[in-house]
């Protein structure tokens, strides 16, 4: 009778767990599920268009993120690249598919935390707790609802994986796990660069393991190390090592440890007590040089891993004593110890905050048995948790939703981050209408009075110059000069820019010696007053000027400016030898571009070296397929230049590269029916015809002169009646006319 009792009131925890973790799994579903209404934001278009070809290149190239101001790092993450591809190939330019794979990836991620604190022999109803504190916590927002964030879930769940399938090889050693412990590490470091401190955690996990086949673990760690060491000699091969942000660099060790434990403690209180910001303010958190009070920070820092250490070593026969240390080697990616923008980010600490969940675990679990009833209680304050975490996100996620509330919600937190402004205010401008336009530049305006304004006041005075407010324009570019911000060399580029368009050359001089010294000692300051001295035509003082700041910059990228000024002066006193060496040397500058090099060719043209130019011009001509529009309109250029010039068979060998591009006009179709014709191709030139008709730009003309070079290929009588030009334009008779004129010979 009582072991039936028994057996009546016996619980499966199993299954109920795995209702639980079910339960959990569909309220975060339907927690993130208003997120399926969201557009693209962001750089969500960089990563999801173009990119719905796979090819060799997806692996080998770095990608970019490019809305910013500042250098921009190169991303060498091949597989969430791929992740973009599929949903491509899925979804097309439906946002909501996109948003579905990060709800996906995220609630995968929920269970496999689920399953490797079970694998850390934790018991099931603090694992529970700890994906359901994970699920809904405040600080995923950004990773989940933000497309571009999937990089961070992404990884994730290639590492808890392989971390799953390290633990499994602990336990049982075998080959199967073995390599799925090494593929999961190579996806999770093609993922995202956080994946580096994958190797250093199965180190720890193995000091614990203890007396198992220590051999195969041994073996297994060094081939997860030279994964390691392919990976990294991969990236630096693909990635530049010169696009890293120096500008947010601390200056000194001393200051670079003090940011780092800065950012570690600002990532605590985060996961303690969350408050989401979509993007920081980089000099919140960058120590550019040491002072006392960061002491603060470095102490908690040493305090905490202190901590970490000591509970690692004295706990060696709990597996979980090394979550705790993990939590700092997870943080060594983000630490920035290498120089990335931004520097801080919630996203950032999607992985770790899985390390510091198991860490609070790890201290709970060694809460006595007699206090048991305590676990209890926590599994109330959890479930008080997640109801509101899932709230908050539900309340607070619809900044993600469009570009317009997200930039407004990123103004809201940071007042005085520039980036917030810059982009709103494009986003408005985008958008058109008197209504955004006053908006945007009221938000605009509003960059004159932060720290960093970036080129705000720059976009500001080009809508103050649109709206014929020059003056206005004119002052807020002299303000920001006086002002101690960066980019002061462009700004005065602008400045002077503005005031000779209205053809203002003394006030713009005069302006100039007003500036502060520091600007007058520049080149470019140099450079733009060469130019002012040319144009109020101080000729000989510019000249001399210009001699002596090519002593003195003649490497640097302003020198190209003052040689061509210099040329225009020579040219003017007729001197054109001299001009000409002046330009031949701004061709061949290492600064030099192809505008250099077309100047050349604009200059040898209009004398008598017609040869020398188009030679010139060649260099200018793309090699390979014609791929876009710009490369198309040179070799068109090219070949009506060679065409000019009397080489037909030239300038049909372009004109025949040129229509390869995805530009077809009638023109150049025509141009080149033309040539045939005089060539005697009549055939041929037939074709080309006949795909005028074809073009948007074709005529009633092209049809004409396509049924009279018809006619005379089979020698029929044809001819140009008045009827048959009276509709038309005097250039299309002429052409009709001449096509007639061709055909009869």
């Amino acid at each position: 009778m009582n072991d039936n009792c028994s057996k009546t009131v016996n619980i499966d925890y199993s299954k109920t767990a795995s209702y639980c973790l079910l339960l959990i799994l569909v309220l975060t579903f339907f927690t993130f599920s208003s997120s399926l209404g969201y557009d693209f934001i962001w750089d969500d278009k960089i990563f999801t268009n173009n990119v719905a070809t796979l090819s060799a290149q997806t692996f080998i190239e770095p990608y970019y993120v490019d809305l910013r101001e500042t250098t921009q790092l190169n991303y060498f993450r091949p597989l969430s690249r791929l992740s973009f591809i599929v949903d491509q190939i899925l979804w097309k330019d439906m946002p909501s598919g996109f948003h579905l794979t990060n709800i996906l990836l995220h609630c995968l991620n929920v269970w496999l935390i689920y399953l490797f604190f079970r694998k850390m022999k934790i018991e099931r109803i603090l694992s529970l707790i700890g994906c359901a504190l994970f699920a809904t916590h405040p600080l995923v927002i950004q990773p989940v609802c933000w497309i571009s964030g999937r990089t961070d879930t992404l990884c994730a769940t290639f590492a808890l994986a392989s971390l799953i399938c390290f633990l499994q090889c602990c336990r049982k050693p075998t080959i199967f796990y073995g390599l799925m412990t090494l593929t999961t590490l190579s996806f999770s470091l093609l993922t995202k660069e956080m994946a580096v401190s994958l190797p250093l955690i199965f180190l720890l996990i193995f000091l614990r393991s203890g007396k198992r086949d220590k051999k195969y673990l041994t073996i297994l760690l060094v081939l997860a190390f030279m994964v390691l060491t392919a990976y990294l000699g991969i990236r630096f091969q693909v990635v530049d090592s010169n696009t890293a942000n120096l500008s947010i660099r601390p200056q000194g060790m001393t200051a670079l440890i003090a940011t780092s434990s800065k950012i570690f403690l600002h990532y605590i209180k985060q996961f303690v007590l969350p408050q989401p910001v979509v993007e920081y303010d980089h000099s919140d958190f960058i120590c550019k040089t040491f002072d006392t009070s960061q002491l603060v920070y470095i102490g908690g820092f040493a305090f905490i891993l202190g901590l970490s250490i000591y509970t690692f070593f004295k706990d060696k026969e709990v597996i979980t004593s090394i979550l705790p240390l993990a939590l700092f080697t997870t943080y060594i990616p983000i630490s920035n110890f290498f120089p990335f923008y931004p520097p801080v980010a919630d996203r950032f600490a999607y992985i770790l905050h899985i390390f510091f969940i198991g860490s609070v675990i790890h201290l709970i679990s060694k809460i006595p048995l007699k206090a048991k009833h305590l676990k209890y209680s926590g599994v109330v304050i959890c479930i008080c948790v997640f109801i509101y975490g899932s709230w908050y996100i539900k309340s607070n996620s619809y900044a993600y939703k469009n570009n317009i509330k997200l930039f407004s919600k990123m103004i809201e937190q940071s007042p005085n981050h520039r980036l917030g402004y810059l982009a709103l205010s494009s986003i408005l401008l985008d958008e058109g209408g008197r209504e955004n336009t006053e908006r945007a530049k009221q938000c605009l305006k509003k960059t004159l009075n932060i720290p960093r304004p970036g080129k705000g006041p720059y976009y500001y005075s080009t809508l103050l110059v649109k709206n014929d407010e020059h003056e206005a324009a004119i002052k807020v570019l002299k303000d920001i000069l006086d002002k101690n911000t960066l980019y002061k060399e462009f700004y005065l580029a602008q400045l002077v820019s503005l005031l000779c368009e209205q053809k203002q050359y003394k006030k713009a001089l005069s302006t100039m010696k007003e500036l502060p010294d520091d600007l007058k000692k520049t080149s470019i300051y140099e450079s733009l007053e060469i130019e002012l001295l040319l144009l109020t035509g101080k000729w000989a003082i510019a000249i001399n000027k210009s001699k002596n700041f090519l002593k003195k910059y003649d490497e640097e990228t302003s020198s190209i400016n003052v040689r061509i000024n210099l040329a225009r002066a020579y040219s003017k006193l007729k001197e054109r030898d001299k001009a000409l060496k002046l330009i031949r040397i701004n061709a061949s500058h290492r600064h030099g571009t192809d505008h250099e090099v077309k100047v050349l060719g604009d200059f040898l043209a209009r004398g008598k070296q017609k040869q020398e130019a188009l030679l010139v011009y060649d260099s200018l001509l793309p090699p390979g397929p014609v791929k876009d529009k710009g490369t198309q309109l040179i070799i068109l250029h090219q070949a009506s230049r060679y065409f000019a010039a009397g080489f037909s068979d030239k300038a049909e060998e372009l004109w025949k590269q040129a229509i390869t591009g995805p530009l077809q006009f009638a023109k150049t179709y025509s141009a080149l029916a033309l040539l045939l014709l005089q060539k005697g191709k009549r055939e041929e030139a037939l074709i080309y015809l006949n795909k005028c008709i074809l073009c948007k730009d074709g005529t009633k003309a092209h049809e004409i002169a396509a049924d009279i070079l018809k006619k005379s290929i089979l020698k029929e009588k044809f001819e140009v009646t008045t009827s048959d030009l009276e509709e038309l334009t005097e250039s299309d008779q002429n052409f009709v006319n001449l096509v007639a004129q061709l055909a009869k010979k």
